[in-house]
């Protein structure tokens, strides 16, 4: 297979009389149809592929056409918050004319019953929106749009109740660790907690934790192979509000940090993910700009067979930044790509960060290789 497909791909290259356009074209479909016909497994990566970006649940007393114009409008707010990664978007475009566009932007929609028979609101209204559409429309109005690849982020949060104080864990049952996990899908966060068996509990200590040190809590981190980690501290003042530090961590650098203080442990959870989601999205959302000509070419080693070269081409076309994949040259284990990019290709860097597979690497100073370049290698460490 890979034989077969090294002879086309070489035949196409090498032909570069005026007729190869509809040779090209039609060569690109087979190599394509060979592509989406392959049943292969995607390979893990760092990054979270997050479902569900253009879907929302919103609770309602019935299922009248006023209680459903309303939900509709919270569901997309709700989802805007979660595409853009960040509650300012509405210091750009107003939630009223957002609100104009719902209807048009609904794709489907459907109620299901309130799972809690006691429930003041007996009903659950369910819609998804137009994804390509909405994304356009956000762009129109210069606001990023963050893709399905989003960091797993590790939570450390030490939670002092009553004078006692604690990590919170994954499966600790908490209304803190609830809390947290509903803002965390509100946000499209994929958050993971420690599990504070023995062995975290050998690594780190609340005290660690509270006073905020870094490298015990990275040490603590490296068993979960997260590349972002948040620590947190957080206490109920005499007011009675709840008031605490945060401090986002990437790569083992500080990436962003502040105080945050709420009536309730909801609304700081709340005010939590959404900080940090703020902080990731401006690393890693993007503008859409449909009239951008960035182009990189991209060099990857190690690709060893026709379904490593799938493998590359399918993670390349699914990061945000890139519009379009295209290859032109493979020999032996050595692919190049040309992509065309919505942004800059210094964001498009940032977004291969996250991929555990294609790992930098130096390049080989061909003076004949002229434009903007990015070297990489495939394959596990």
């Amino acid at each position: 297979m890979i034989f077969l497909f090294t002879q086309m791909l070489s035949v196409r290259i090498k032909n570069t009389h005026s007729g190869l356009k509809q040779s090209r074209k039609g060569m690109w479909g087979l190599v394509m149809t060979l592509m989406l016909s392959a049943c292969l497994l995607q390979s893990n990566a760092y990054a979270v592929t997050v479902r569900g970006l253009y879907e929302a649940e919103i609770p309602v007393a019935d299922q009248a056409a006023d209680s459903r114009r309303q939900a509709t409008k919270l569901a997309l707010e709700q989802v805007v918050d979660r595409i853009t990664g960040t509650p300012y978007w509405r210091d750009v475009y107003s939630p009223e004319d957002l609100a104009t566009n719902s209807q048009r932007l609904l794709e489907q929609y459907s109620y299901d019953r309130s799972a809690d028979p006691s429930a003041q609101l007996p009903w659950v209204f369910k819609a998804k929106f137009a994804g390509s559409a909405l994304a356009q429309l956000l762009a129109q109005q210069g606001l990023p749009v963050w893709g399905q690849s989003r960091p797993q982020t590790l939570f450390w949060i030490a939670l002092d109740n009553q004078g006692s104080r604690d990590v919170l864990a994954e499966y600790q049952e908490s209304p803190m660790v609830g809390y947290l996990q509903s803002a965390a899908r509100h946000w499209g966060l994929p958050m993971l907690l420690p599990l504070m068996d023995l062995e975290d509990s050998s690594a780190l200590n609340v005290s660690d934790l509270w006073g905020f040190f870094a490298s015990p809590i990275e040490t603590a981190s490296v068993r979960y192979g997260s590349d972002a980690i948040v620590m947190a501290r957080v206490y109920q003042d005499n007011a009675g509000r709840w008031t605490g530090l945060w401090q986002l961590r990437v790569n083992g650098q500080q990436l962003s940090q502040g105080e945050l203080e709420a009536p309730s442990q909801d609304e700081w959870a709340q005010q939590l993910m959404a900080a940090v989601a703020s902080s990731q999205a401006k690393k890693y959302a993007i503008t859409l700009d449909e009239n951008s000509a960035n182009l990189v070419k991209l060099q990857v080693t190690n690709v060893r067979n026709f379904r490593d070269y799938v493998d590359v081409s399918r993670m390349l076309q699914k990061l945000a930044p890139v519009k379009r994949v295209e290859p032109f040259y493979m020999d032996r284990d050595v692919v190049r790509f040309q992509l065309s990019l919505n942004t800059a290709p210094e964001q498009l860097e940032e977004h291969i960060a996250l991929q555990e597979k294609l790992h930098p690497i130096l390049g080989d100073g061909n003076p004949e290789e002229i434009g903007y370049w990015l070297y990489y290698q495939w394959g596990d460490q």
